[in-house]
């Protein structure tokens, strides 16, 4: 089967196209630049056209001759037409011509000079069509001039939707698509002062649409970690520390009130800020222009009066910002001295501790200090920022075979809510972050991420593809997701094996809906969360549901309408799964985890998936963080491969893997004994095989109180009344941990995804910049000084270690996690250690977590 896309000469640029024609031009020496008598006709056939012609589309050559064949009559007849309005019209052309309810647009090609076809397709901009050029075409000699015709695949579907409401045609949406275009030449030569017709036999071009290949970098954050809100979080601590500096450094100027610029301004020089005019509304202003806020009523200006979250967090600021003022020019009234004097309460100076609780407890929707807003950015974002958009598509040096679009969709971790479905920024929910259900579980945000793909597609005006490529990233309950978006959709479909024209894992899609296996009921129409409908967003055919619901012995019924009803259809033809990369697949969904392998679809068909890469935390021990190995065998070695698929177990807890230490400081305190008996030997055995602290006399330590310790040891609390041993516990402290390990994985996770050894194909490598950003590459940190040498020396020979695969050695692994390994375990609801194996040891004082294999069998047994 003959699968070339065209028959005459055609080059393609992304969506754009131009076929090369060539004219005989009788006359006399005269030279003639973009001659009006060169001329052609064309017209472009619609997929439901191509339909009709031939049942089958996959045979090309088979559909390009029909084409040919039907349509190159009809517009040799609209120059025909043309050649008879000359005849009373001399110096005039006609511009189209209707024919069988065809629009046949003729026009004059313009003819284009130069010495080397080369340099000819670089002048229209066409540098991805010359990559491929063969060496004999790049030299042709272009001195006798080029013709063309030079077309975009979105002004061809506009010409089908001139043609569908020019003669109301009615075809199916996922048929309203240009398909191909068909061009005949002709010029009139001078024959005795006349100008006469000449078309060449067989000189009709035809060529297909550029193919459209849709990228999407898909990114699935951890459980409780949201990128959006840790920057509200963070910009906020940066334009509160900004404002309370300035006061600082200006309070004691005196300024006049022409010289105001800024709210900071009022604040810090007014004598009554309080009662300068508009002040709040310039407050909310300046703090909607930092602030990302998605709640519609917050972000729009001079709306203090209304009653929105902008508003209410701006009086907030104000108050703040007044009360530091105050305080530092000594104007605090006599009755506040007093309270802050009864209370024990210092003055607020605009201190980083005084800052951080203000927003934690009057701005943030969650007021703890432990949400995803105070956490710091994971490899999973950071992965995100990296992901190339539109702008690198010139540079994809297959751009020249296909209409090439990219992007990239972020989801947020389970247990937070996504701001673009809420329309506001939210609290943290403990279902989502304790069992991964309800509105901000793993099945919800698996859900959302459906959603804004195809509200995506719809809005770029994408609603035929080609082949949809994936590149999936995820960590933690992320992971989970990954999985299970990326195995859900392989179970549902078979390889299309046509390899010169698909990545050879492609999926054969053509003409269903790749969603309907995230939304059970109705044959994929739709699912329920916690009695919250959803619907399918490629499914836009039915208009509505009936449900009925019930309250007590009491029932009604409701319709629950389609917000995707009447919408544009999005037609995929393959999809393919080119990479996935995650971190430490955490599942626990629902009460228990043991069984998540039954519940959640986690295994990956290797056939239908370019490569996966999983990294695993060797260093974490919760209870809560059970987790899922991509393979179904019990082997316990850090490095395991399957030819695509590749699991790697490197140092560090959960979020040393993942990211999210970033905004945490130096210090560590965690509970790691619920009871302390005095029986220090075994507190010594462990710590001495962990190495969390050097192993002194002082190591183990009483004291009054375990409220923000700051030296390092491990404590307990004496009795206050008795002097006598405490047994509520014992906590370690640490206090010089750092968060910079996670750049050690990112840079792995990226080496991975981009194929820096180049073991893949270039088609098969994910689209992230080739570098990291500066601030994340090891040598900054020798830089700027961030770590001493020999912590910084410390971190390259274990990334050394870890880009090369290899087990890092006793030594070298307690030094990493004394300096870089955090502790995550504690003993709360949810970050409390494991108590499984490991019971009796005398050097350990908790278990591990347990690791799962896909058949549900703990691998560490």
């Amino acid at each position: 089967m003959n699968n070339k896309n065209f028959i005459g000469e055609v080059y393609y640029n992304n969506d754009e196209f131009i076929i090369k024609e060539s004219f005989s031009l009788v006359d006399s020496n005269e030279v003639y630049i973009d001659d009006e008598r060169s001329r052609c006709a064309y017209m472009i056939i619609s997929k439901s056209e191509a339909k009709n012609l031939c049942e089958n589309l996959d045979d090309k050559q088979k559909v390009l001759n029909s084409i040919k064949d039907k349509y190159g009559k009809i517009v040799r007849e609209a120059i025909k037409e043309e050649e008879k309005y000359k005849k009373t019209n001399k110096d005039s052309f006609l511009s189209s011509v209707n024919i069988d309810k065809k629009i046949v647009y003729l026009q004059s090609i313009p003819i284009r000079y130069g010495k080397k076809f080369e340099s000819f397709l670089k002048s229209l901009k066409f540098y991805s069509a010359c990559k491929n050029l063969e060496n004999e075409k790049k030299q042709e000699d272009i001195n006798s001039g080029v013709a063309y015709l030079n077309k975009s695949k979105n002004s061809c579907n506009n010409i089908i939707k001139e043609e569908i409401n020019r003669f109301n045609k009615n075809i199916k949406d996922i048929d309203k698509q240009a398909y191909a275009l068909i061009i005949v030449p002709y010029v009139y030569n001078k024959e005795n002062n006349k100008m006469v017709l000449t078309i060449e036999e067989n000189s009709d071009s035809v060529t297909l649409m550029p193919k459209t290949q849709v990228e999407y970098g898909v990114f699935f954050d951890g459980t409780n970690n949201n990128m959006y809100n840790v920057k509200f979080y963070q910009d906020y601590k940066d334009y509160i520390t900004s404002q309370c500096e300035y006061i600082k450094n200006n309070y004691t100027k005196n300024r006049k009130f022409k010289e105001y610029q800024t709210s900071i301004d009022i604040i810090t020089h007014h004598p009554d800020p309080e009662n300068y005019p508009n002040i709040m509304n310039l407050v909310r202003n300046e703090i909607i222009d930092k602030i990302t806020y998605f709640e519609p009523k917050s972000k729009i200006k001079d709306n203090y009066e209304d009653n929105n979250n902008a508003s209410k967090d701006a009086k907030e600021v104000f108050k703040f910002l007044l009360e530091v003022r105050n305080t530092l020019k000594g104007e605090d009234s006599f009755v506040e001295n007093m309270i802050e004097k009864i209370e024990g309460v210092d003055a607020v100076t605009g201190k980083e501790k005084e800052i951080k609780e203000l927003i934690i407890k009057k701005i943030l929707p969650s007021n703890s200090k432990s949400s995803s807003y105070t956490n710091g950015y994971t490899n999973v974002k950071r992965l995100y920022d990296h992901y190339e958009g539109k702008d690198s598509l010139e540079k994809n040096e297959n751009a020249h075979k296909y209409d090439l679009k990219r992007f990239k969709v972020y989801a947020a971790g389970s247990g937070t809510v996504d701001p673009f479905e809420n329309s506001s920024l939210d609290k943290d929910s403990i279902f989502g972050l304790g069992l991964g259900v309800g509105k901000t579980g793993i099945d919800a945000h698996i859900l959302y991420i459906c959603h804004k793909i195809a509200t995506e597609l719809r809005k770029e005006k994408i609603n035929q593809i080609n082949e949809l490529v994936f590149d999936i990233f995820g960590f933690s309950r992320g992971a989970t997701e990954a999985r299970h978006f990326i195995c859900s959709i392989q179970k549902e479909f078979e390889l299309i094996k046509k390899e010169d024209e698909y990545l050879k894992y492609a999926l054969n899609t053509k003409e269903k809906d790749i969603f309907s296996c995230f939304f059970p009921y109705q044959d994929g129409l739709y699912t329920k969360i916690e009695n919250r409908v959803f619907f399918n967003p490629l499914r836009t055919d039915i208009k509505q549901i009936k449900r009925t619901i019930s309250a007590g012995s009491r029932t009604a019924t409701i319709y629950e309408e389609n917000p995707y009803f009447g919408e544009d259809e999005i037609s995929i033809d393959t999809i393919s799964f080119r990479h996935a990369n995650i971190v430490d697949t955490v599942t626990h969904y629902g009460v228990r985890q043991s069984d998540d392998w039954k519940d959640l679809r986690l295994e990956f068909d290797k056939n239908k998936i370019g490569s996966v890469f999983h990294l695993m935390a060797a260093d974490e021990y919760r209870y809560n963080f059970e987790a899922y190995s991509i393979f179904k065998d019990k082997n316990k070695a850090i490095l395991k491969e399957d030819g695509n698929l590749k699991e790697f177990i490197v140092p560090g807890a959960h979020a040393d893997v993942g990211g999210g230490y970033e905004n945490f400081g130096n210090i560590e305190s965690v509970k790691v004994l619920e009871y302390y008996s005095g029986n220090n030997n075994k507190i010594k055995a462990w710590n001495n095989k962990y190495g969390w602290l050097e192993n002194t006399d002082k190591l183990i330590k009483g004291t009054n109180s375990l409220y923000e310790l700051k030296e390092d040891g491990i404590f307990y609390e004496k009795s206050r009344n008795y002097n006598q041993i405490n047994t509520s516990g014992a906590y370690m402290c640490r206090t010089n941990i750092s968060w910079e390990y996670e750049l050690v994985i990112l840079n792995l996770l990226h080496k991975i995804a981009t194929d820096k050894d180049k073991k893949r194909k270039e088609e098969d490598r994910v689209p992230l910049k080739r570098n990291l950003d500066e601030k994340y590459k090891l040598s900054t940190l020798k830089q700027t000084k961030k770590l001493k040498d020999e912590d910084f020396d410390l971190l390259s020979d274990i990334n050394k270690k870890i880009q090369a695969f290899e087990k890092i050695d006793d030594l070298k692994y307690k030094k990493l996690r004394k300096k870089f390994i955090h502790h995550s375990s504690d003993f709360n609801l949810v970050n409390k250690p494991s108590i499984k194996g490991n019971e009796r040891a005398t050097d350990e004082i908790y278990g591990k977590r347990v690791i799962y294999n896909l058949l549900g069998e703990n691998i560490n047994t």
